[in-house]
This record gives C-alpha cells, sequence and structure tokens, in this order.
C-alpha cells in the first residue's frame, strides 16, 4: 500500500494512495468526526485533510492521540 500516516510528536505525515506527501500537526487540526463503526475523518477548518477507513486499526489509537491534545470528536450517525 502507498497509503500511509506517520506519526513523529507533534507531526503527522499523510501519504495518500496515489503517492501524495503532506505534513500537517495536531494544532492543524479543527476537529475530527467518526462514526460508530470506526471511520475518521480529520478536518483543518472547514476542509477535510483525511481520512481512515473503518477496517484500519489504526484509528482509534489516533483518536485517542487527538483526544489527549484536546482535540474535538464528534460521533456521527449513520444515514439510513
Amino acid at each position: 500500500y502507498l497509503w500511509r500516516i506517520n506519526i513523529n510528536g507533534e507531526e503527522i505525515v499523510y501519504r495518500n494512495a496515489i503517492g501524495i506527501t503532506k505534513k500537517y500537526t495536531f494544532n492543524d487540526i479543527t476537529g475530527i468526526r467518526q462514526n460508530k463503526k470506526g471511520r475518521v475523518v480529520v478536518f483543518m477548518g472547514k476542509r477535510k485533510i483525511f481520512a481512515i477507513d473503518d477496517f484500519l486499526p489504526f484509528g482509534p489509537i489516533f483518536v485517542a492521540l487527538a483526544r489527549q491534545r484536546g482535540i474535538q470528536i464528534d460521533e456521527i450517525k449513520e444515514k439510513s
């Protein structure tokens, strides 16, 4: 897989499925939305910066790290 997230202290390096790499810090994150299945969507302002699908074990770890840093985490309900 080319997709990857690495966390080194406060720095988050995100590489998408086609290999484009972007760097963020936890301070850049303004909010996280998580559904009941575990899919995590990360926002900077109103813009989605990346998502972690529910089948990946890294989602809960990322949410826990964000919660430790006081980032708002909203649980969203599934659409019927």
